[in-house]
């Protein structure tokens, strides 16, 4: 089971004499994470619990009824301490004092409330130190996490605006405008097949850690779901949202390193979408995306080289079958050094 501990920051405001409450948030070996709570309080209203053992066998003893002391008492006592503790709050009169400590243990209960929810509500996220500060953060400044109505815009716009802001090539453009008609189709395929994902919609706000790994995983298998069903891919390749620009109608099945570009450019999105301040959403946290496999290098020899460099390009294009070309990227010849290709071209220097 999920716990939750809380301990004092050694840091101390010079203008409030005030301490930061930091939490722990811990499952046997499964996570330990920490994070600072945002709520600050005087040290004399937290108290540690007493590690009475270890007390004892210094030969101190500590009262039986007594649990916790502050850090000034235990000090002073010799008392031995865990790492966690409580505030508590003993003053009978009610000084504004008093007031603010009791106010900010109700807001430390409401605060391991929301972290335990949050936790329960999804067990298959990541818990990370990460993860927990995004937790607090929110809870202590929910008004951070507020996007503007003047910035809600759709997943595709916002990728086009990424294209224009960032100035990036018209090649590098190309690829991302790839992404956006694939981040489409896995939605149309998500409404059409998957149950209660009728109305599913990847919004930069609410798309989740396991909706990015179900998009990369879809991107492993579109080829074979579009053979699986041909007449819902007839219509999400030529039926894409407004915003998005058309391109190629035909699908091809993806090795490993592409699925793995996607990914990348997808998460370079998110992480523009969030220093931009349109969402406060990071999906991407705790995904490992791997990285792209290289093959081993294959040197050709002197003579290969020779017979390449003797080879009218050219002609050798035009000899070939319609069925070769295929594999043949649309190349400019005469970057290759083959000058006035039409057909018959000079041997290249």
């Amino acid at each position: 089971m999920a716990q939750i501990e809380l301990r004092l920051s050694s840091k101390v405001q010079k203008e409030t004499k005030m301490c930061e409450v930091l939490i722990r948030f811990f499952q046997g070996t499964k996570f330990n994470t920490r994070a600072k709570s945002g709520i600050f309080i005087s040290p004399e209203y937290f108290e540690y619990y007493i590690d009475r053992a270890k007390t004892e066998k210094n030969d101190v003893k500590v009262p039986a009824n007594l649990a916790t002391v502050t850090q000034e008492k235990a000090d002073k006592n010799n008392y031995v301490l865990r790492q966690s503790g409580l505030i508590v709050i003993k003053q009978r009169l009610e000084t504004p004092d008093v007031k603010y400590h009791r106010e900010q243990a109700n807001r430390l209960d409401e605060l391991k409330k929301t972290i335990i929810e949050t936790y329960e509500s999804n067990r298959d996220e990541n818990v990370t130190s990460e993860w927990l500060q995004l937790v607090c953060d929110k809870f202590v400044n929910p008004d951070k996490f507020i996007v503007r109505a003047k910035e809600q815009k759709s997943f595709y716009v916002l990728a086009e605006e990424y294209i224009a802001k960032r100035k990036i090539s018209y090649a590098h453009a190309k690829v991302f405008r790839v992404l956006m008609r694939e981040v489409a189709r896995f939605e149309g395929y998500l409404r059409a097949k998957e149950p209660g994902y009728q109305n599913f919609v990847f919004d930069i706000n609410t798309v989740t850690r396991k909706d990015i790994e179900n998009f990369i995983e879809y991107l492993r298998h579109e080829y074979s779901l579009s053979q699986e069903n041909p007449d819902l891919y007839k219509q999400l390749l030529t039926e894409y949202p407004a915003s998005v620009t058309k391109g190629n109608c035909k699908l091809e099945d993806r090795g490993e390193n592409t699925v793995i570009k996607a990914a990348k450019r997808l998460k370079s999105l998110f992480l523009w979408f969030y220093e931009e301040e349109y969402t406060r959403n990071r999906p991407f946290d705790g995904i490992n995306i791997g990285t792209e496999k290289v093959g081993t290098p294959y040197y050709i020899t002197i003579e290969e080289r020779n017979t390449i460099a003797e080879t009218d390009l050219a002609a050798a294009y035009d000899a070939m079958s319609e069925e070769d070309r295929k594999g043949i990227s649309k190349i400019h010849l005469p970057e290759y050094g083959v000058q006035g290709c039409s057909g018959s071209c000079a041997t290249p220097p």
